[in-house]
């Protein structure tokens, strides 16, 4: 997950995500890919839903950690505004068709791929 704000992605990148394409052998220029529409609205409502029977609020005190996207874009947008936006993300060079999806990809077309 990530936000869109003013035309441009707001994703913070880590450290740890050089060191996942240096394994993966593709460069560390992330890529985008949105999820139908459908399927952003049932992730995002059910991200959503889960932080509303929490007992606290987790985003209150939240600061960007490495492998919590969905928190990082949810507390990201809840402060400065934006579109939420959910979806596979990957690293490499979109032009030779040489990227490594970190979660998804083209393949992933349907709401079970994403939810497994």
């Amino acid at each position: 997950m990530w936000v869109v704000k003013d035309g441009e992605i707001i994703d913070p990148h880590f450290p740890n995500y050089d060191m996942i394409s240096k394994i993966r052998n593709v460069s560390n220029k992330k890529n985008y890919l949105p999820a139908d529409q459908i399927i952003q609205k049932v992730v995002i409502k059910m991200w959503m839903t889960w932080l509303d029977t929490l007992p606290f609020d987790p985003l209150s005190e939240w600061s960007d950690s490495p492998n919590y996207c969905m928190l990082n874009a949810i507390a990201y947008q809840s402060k400065y505004g934006g579109d939420l936006v959910f979806g596979s993300m990957g690293f490499g060079d979109e032009r030779s068709q040489d990227v490594w999806w970190e979660y998804g990809g083209t393949e992933y077309k349907t709401l079970k791929q994403f939810i497994k």
